[in-house]
């Protein structure tokens, strides 16, 4: 039995390697591709050392550029790489550029398509993201939701593909690095305060639009609370370009720092008093056990809609003012999550047992 892994990005490295690493245990041989489209070290190379996920088989390069550009060159190099080696059993993990080119391939190629983290919807079309998934979820043959309200959004849809509930592994690489993390970390010697609120932002919608980074830039200032900020590179980027790197630098109480690896992060996670961010990824993540950190995200949709249920997430929007307001009214009320509702660290392997099955099948 042989599985091929297509990933490209600093999300799926941390989704991909639960699941590889408990395919494996299953008799499944895994193989990586890298399309390449996080490629620096901080954002790619790191993950294969920290998580101990197999070295690809083949890096794509497609490296940085548009959702056209991105496409492109993956199809083409995928192409290429088929005509020297059989490729099958296409894995894909969420909803990145790299997912969409993986399951156009899959579906032109008659490769089966497995999708890990299928059925993510926040019903916000002009998202890129959202285009990726939806497309992908439709073609694939087996569907891998990490909720029952993913199956829910997925047979609405009337998907063709079989659906399965199997949590999300991004709660196995939490649980899993968490008892990793060591006495002394060394990344706290970097941090000048005792308690600091943690902030990440990466989504075009947030960080490509001078009004809107202007926006997410003034909350967490206008907060007046430590604030620790590792900064995606298209982020620091923008805050240069749009002339705002210098008011957050030049505050004593934000603290800028590179992209870390995932032990580094983790360590962070785990120290704040509370998080705010962007990014679904880390909003699953904050529902792990031994973490159950709240989060503040501040756009005004959200793909992990499970997690405004269980607490752990409140939605605050883009206006500093109300942003703050909200933040405020909610810390003052002192309630905290509640439950797990991506699971507590199992999907990896019922993703795999499920894999096995299917490709035992299909041979």
């Amino acid at each position: 039995m042989a599985a091929t892994f297509l990933l490209g990005t600093r999300p799926e490295f941390l989704k991909g390697f639960p699941v590889i690493a408990a395919a494996k245990k299953r008799g499944i041989r895994c193989r990586v591709i890298h399309s390449g489209q996080h490629y620096d070290f901080a954002m790619s190379d790191i993950f294969f050392h920290e998580l101990q996920i197999p070295r690809p088989v083949a890096f794509l390069g497609v490296g940085s550029g548009s959702h056209a550009h991105h496409l492109a060159l993956t199809l083409t190099r995928l192409e290429a790489l088929e005509r020297r080696t059989k490729l099958s059993n296409l894995v894909v993990v969420g909803d990145t550029n790299t997912v969409l080119a993986g399951a156009v391939f899959a579906r032109r190629r008659g490769i089966s398509l497995y999708h890990v983290e299928a059925g993510a919807r926040c019903y916000d079309p002009t998202m890129a993201e959202e285009q990726n998934r939806r497309i992908a979820d439709h073609l694939s043959d087996i569907l891998f939701a990490p909720t029952s309200w993913n199956r829910k959004a997925l047979e609405r849809e009337n998907i063709l593909g079989r659906i399965h509930v199997t949590g999300n592994p991004v709660i196995d690489a939490c649980v899993k690095m968490l008892s990793k993390l060591p006495s002394h970390p060394p990344i706290l010697d970097r941090v000048r305060f005792d308690e600091f609120v943690l902030c990440t932002a990466h989504r075009p919608e947030i960080v490509d639009s001078r009004a809107a980074l202007g926006e997410f830039c003034k909350t967490i200032r206008g907060l007046g609370l430590p604030i620790v900020f590792p900064c995606h590179p298209r982020t620091m980027k923008r805050l240069r370009e749009f002339g705002l790197m210098q008011k957050l630098m030049s505050s004593r109480k934000v603290l800028m720092l590179p992209p870390l690896g995932y032990l580094d992060f983790l360590t962070l996670f785990k120290r704040s008093a509370f998080i705010i961010s962007d990014s679904g990824g880390v909003t699953e993540e904050a529902t792990a056990p031994g973490l159950d950190k709240l989060v503040f995200s501040p756009r005004v949709t959200t793909e992990v809609p499970e997690a405004t249920e269980s607490g752990h997430l409140l939605v605050v929007g883009n206006d500093h003012h109300l942003a703050i307001a909200r933040i405020r009214k909610r810390l003052d009320r002192r309630i905290r999550p509640r439950g797990h509702p991506y699971g507590v660290g199992h999907a990896g392997p019922k993703i795999a047992s499920l894999m096995a099955r299917y490709i035992a099948a299909d041979a």
